[in-house]
């Protein structure tokens, strides 16, 4: 089975491991196991800028990285989500950001545990992607659902 960049299993467009959320009133689907990760990470995007665009806004896509033909995105294994594509144009840091946004959004990845678990696509060194943001890594994405878990446990 191959991966995708993020170390994620590659799904099937019919996988069973493939759900549905919904959040600003726009449908992304996502892998099972990060459903309330993206949940969290999708709540919050809708208040940082809402969701504006049908057809846009978008998780699972099985398919390579743009101008690859070896490597799958992240998409293709459902651990990535991309919102207000044509605001946020690939290729240009910031872009149809604010720097209120853009400190709002490095805040939260750096201080929650949803955000600690995504990597922002505005941060990558070779093409920025400001609009996609994307699960780390399976451990990455197990440790908040751990958390997540544990924190649910306390009284």
């Amino acid at each position: 089975m191959p991966s995708s960049e993020n170390g994620f299993s590659v799904l099937a467009p019919s996988s069973k491991d493939l759900v549905n959320i919904v959040v600003g009133g726009k449908t992304f689907k996502v892998r099972r196991s990060c459903r309330d990760l993206f949940t969290k990470l999708l709540t919050f995007l809708n208040t940082v800028e809402p969701f504006s665009e049908a057809g846009w806004d978008g998780g699972y896509a099985y398919r390579t990285i743009a101008g690859s033909h070896q490597k799958w995105s992240n998409h293709s294994s459902g651990t990535a989500i991309d919102m207000n594509a044509s605001q946020h144009a690939q290729g240009t840091k910031n872009i149809g950001w604010t720097s209120a946004q853009i400190k709002i959004i490095n805040w939260y990845l750096a201080n929650t545990a949803a955000g600690r678990a995504i990597r922002w696509g505005n941060d990558y060194t070779t093409t920025p992607d400001s609009m996609h943001f994307e699960v780390k890594s399976p451990a990455a994405g197990a440790l908040y659902n751990r958390i997540m878990s544990a924190a649910s446990k306390v009284d």
